[in-house]
């Protein structure tokens, strides 16, 4: 029998992980042509600014920032030309910093925390990511480029102040309009419930 056209016969599932490929992609190539400022140890990483997809998208966000990171990594310490053992060590770590901040932010955002009666789990787990991610990917780029922990996590705390507490928040606060979920949700993808998007 033969379907309505328009409709889509996609699964869920395979929904999921074009949404996990297309974030990867994304990331990858803002990492990859914003070299310059995403890889040094003073950086503003733009590509950072998907991290917190993960608290309205959930898992596909967390592969795709985590894949998206080794494969950014890789080609953008390449084009910079930075040893075997530094790119190894970036894709590998910074593949594993991307996975723990957003997986924590995701479980963080469905806490119902509030602070002086206003919800704030979002608020509190684009944050976590930012600390996360300075920590981890700080203290190896010191160890990497033998700079000072203190500075080196300085300098990676500013940048992910920018890029993902300011400017992942703000997307973040950009795609959680109700009529924007109700968009991404129409095309059978899996977002936060409206109980726990923040502000609803």
């Amino acid at each position: 029998m033969a379907r309505p056209i328009g409709i889509s016969t996609r699964s869920p599932r395979t929904r999921q992980l074009t949404l996990a490929s297309a974030i990867a992609a994304l990331y990858a190539i803002l990492v990859s042509i914003l070299a310059p400022i995403s890889i040094p140890i003073i950086q503003v990483r733009v590509a950072d600014l998907l991290m917190p997809l993960s608290i309205i998208f959930g898992w596909p966000a967390v592969i795709g920032v985590t894949i998206g990171a080794g494969l950014g990594n890789l080609v953008g310490d390449t084009i910079l030309g930075n040893t075997g053992a530094q790119t190894g060590i970036d894709v590998v770590l910074g593949s594993l910093a991307n996975f723990i901040a957003a997986t924590l932010a995701w479980k963080v955002s469905q806490r119902n925390w509030t602070i002086r009666g206003r919800k704030a789990s979002w608020l509190l787990a684009v944050n976590t990511e930012t600390i996360i991610i300075a920590l981890i990917v700080g203290t190896y780029l010191g160890y990497l480029f033998s700079i000072p922990l203190l500075a080196s996590i300085g300098g990676i705390l500013a940048g992910s102040i920018l890029a993902i507490s300011i400017g992942g928040y703000t997307l973040l606060r950009i795609l959680s309009r109700p009529k924007t979920l109700d968009s991404l949700r129409s095309t059978g993808l899996v977002v936060a419930e409206p109980s726990s998007v923040e502000g609803a």
